[in-house]
């Protein structure tokens, strides 16, 4: 009977210490102390002001919840804010006072930014302070919402509601959905939303993208090919519109072109971080074309000051490299 006593009592003293436990870790005073623990290095990691909403920690499974982070410039405003971040870690790894990250979480994540200045506070391994050493290794990315717009010299970008995955130890991109925005301020823009998986290896000197679709309102295109040795082969199919061809080029909404296109392409030169039009001049192709447009819209493009009124139904194939193209086209008005 003693011994039945003695165990509910041991079992007591257990559960209310998880539970007592469990609420520090969920509370303000936990929160407060984390903070100002790390508040002080990103400050010193990103050399600007960092503000913290709360910071929680949730034993099973192991993470941090951060919520409302910002970050500030010099200049006061606002380059950085995350509403939630979610960061798993390696629980064993805290008893030798490392952060092991595994998976991070980021949800509704807004940058505001120069490219050069968008804050990327943690290397592989960084201290903080004499306490921990954070550990990045092979980690799972799920960002979810926000906005990120950057821009360098004239050139801007913006991604707009990203939600995508990013697993680098099986190696993959996933993209639920990506708004993408660039123009210069010049005028000239480019406005699509892209889907797909994208799988590399050898850190990224070889990619192989699975299945990616770049559309928008009026055009679709479906890619699928590998980039191996600064080289990329790779297959198209689609449709595309004039009514995606931007206002700057073309300041006319009534007037139609239309486009079917399906075949292969290659670029012989395509070096990452390099000069695209060095890749654009190695291009090869071979399509298959079915259409129509309005010869006045045609006649736009081309700047031509004659007018020319109708429409033009076509299909063909086109074929051949930058540096030389063929077309064969067969068309009735």
């Amino acid at each position: 009977m003693k011994k039945g006593i003695f165990f509910y009592i041991v079992l007591s003293v257990i559960v209310i210490s998880f539970i007592a436990a469990l609420s520090y870790l969920r509370s303000e005073r936990f929160s407060d102390r984390i903070k100002g623990m790390l508040v002080p290095e990103l400050e010193r990691l990103t050399g600007a002001e960092v503000e913290i909403g709360s910071i929680s920690l949730t034993p099973f499974p192991t993470y941090f919840e951060i919520h409302d982070l910002k970050i500030r410039g010099k200049d006061g405003k606002e380059t950085l804010s995350l509403k939630r971040c979610r960061i798993f870690l390696n629980p064993g790894r805290l008893l030798v006072r490392e952060l092991y990250l595994t998976r991070i979480e980021l949800k509704d994540l807004y940058i505001n930014a120069p490219l050069e200045r968008i804050p990327l506070p943690l290397s592989q391994k960084t201290r903080i302070g004499n306490n921990y050493i954070i550990k990045i290794v092979p980690v799972e990315v799920i960002l979810d919402g926000g906005r990120i717009q950057t821009w360098r010299n004239s050139e801007r970008l913006t991604l707009a509601e990203p939600s995508l995955s990013l697993n680098l130890r099986k190696g993959y991109i996933n993209i639920k959905r990506l708004g993408l925005t660039y123009g210069t301020d010049k005028g000239r823009g480019l406005s699509i939303n892209m889907k797909g998986r994208l799988r590399y290896s050898d850190r990224g000197r070889n990619i192989e993208i699975k299945a990616l679709a770049i559309n928008d309102k009026y055009s679709k295109i479906r890619l699928k090919g590998t980039y191996r040795k600064k080289s990329f082969q790779g297959s198209i199919s689609g449709h595309l519109s004039s009514r995606s061809i931007p206002p700057a080029v073309v300041r006319e909404d009534k007037l139609r072109a239309e486009l079917d296109l399906n075949g292969s392409f290659g670029l012989g030169k395509l070096d990452m971080g390099g000069d695209l039009m060095v890749a654009v001049k190695t291009l090869t192709y071979d399509l298959e074309l079915k259409g129509y447009t309005d010869l006045q819209l045609l006649m736009k493009i081309l700047k031509e000051r004659e007018p020319l009124y109708g429409r033009a139904m076509f299909k063909g194939r086109l074929r051949g490299s930058y540096l030389s193209p063929r077309l064969a086209l067969t068309a009735s008005m």
